[in-house]
């Protein structure tokens, strides 16, 4: 398979009198599940971006959004639901989508890096066993909410009470709807600030108490940056075991065509 081939051969110039070999190239799998070609794509990545993030340190912020986790049969339209998500949250965060009475424009959004990365269980430990979320380094020009003790409600665990902004939240509820394919309105968004249920559509979801929509939006920390660039599946699961068969051939059949 390509995958065993991966970095076996090398072209080289061989200088026999000076004895010098030159490395031009070795021949690399480029497949997304190869431990080689990871560590060079993420090299490559970081190499790319990463002077132009520096530009914008001031700015620049780290975002995760996550969703409910994942059975084996739904990954593949959960992880190209949030793909299209995220897409369509940047059109809101850049003004390209307006909601009537909301002021997106407050961010001074100006641009975004986005990657996804999946995390799993063992296939016989939990059925919805797949964690599909995005990191993203977002340049937010005037992002200077205060952080107060808020709980994210639709995150499960004690370990998901933290600090959280007023904008946060906002987007929050912005991420719950576009995931939940529910139209992004003030009415809607003020739903979650009070008793009255004002749409049937949001009744329905929020009924069935699925946690796990979480927004974090945190300045970068020294050598954050690597965040966004790492991989996109891991070889081990979150237990510390090698990836087993099952696993690989969903994640291969979800992933085919996805761009990290």
């Amino acid at each position: 398979s390509r995958v065993q081939n991966c970095n076996k051969f090398w072209s080289l110039d061989k200088y026999e009198r000076n004895k010098i070999k030159n490395l031009r190239k070795t021949y690399l799998c480029r497949d997304k599940f190869c431990a080689n070609c990871k560590k060079v794509k993420q090299s490559i990545r970081s190499a790319k971006y990463l002077d132009s993030l520096y530009k914008y340190d001031e700015d620049l912020y780290f975002l995760t959004l996550t969703v409910p986790n994942a059975s084996d049969s739904d990954l593949k339209s959960c992880v190209n639901n949030i793909l299209k998500s995220f897409s369509k949250l940047i059109k809101h965060l850049n003004g390209e989508i307006k909601v009537k009475g909301i002021d997106f424009k407050k961010f001074g959004y100006l641009g975004a890096v986005r990657s996804l990365e999946i995390t799993y269980k063992k296939r016989e430990e939990k059925r919805n066993r797949f964690h599909p979320h995005i990191h993203a380094a977002i340049i937010l020009k005037n992002y200077n909410s205060p952080k107060s003790y808020i709980h994210n409600r639709y995150s499960e665990g004690k370990e998901n009470i933290r600090l959280f902004t007023q904008d946060e939240i906002l987007i929050q509820k912005v991420w719950f709807l576009i995931v939940n394919n529910i139209k992004v309105t003030k009415e809607n968004l003020q739903y979650y600030d009070s008793k009255k249920v004002n749409r049937s559509s949001i009744k329905k979801t929020v009924k069935k108490k699925n946690p796990g929509y979480s927004c974090t939006l945190d300045k970068f920390k020294p050598g954050q940056y690597a965040e966004v660039f790492k991989y996109m599946i891991k070889d081990k699961d979150q237990d510390g075991d090698v990836m087993d068969y099952e696993t690989f051939k969903c994640l291969l059949n979800s992933l085919n065509g996805v761009r990290q």
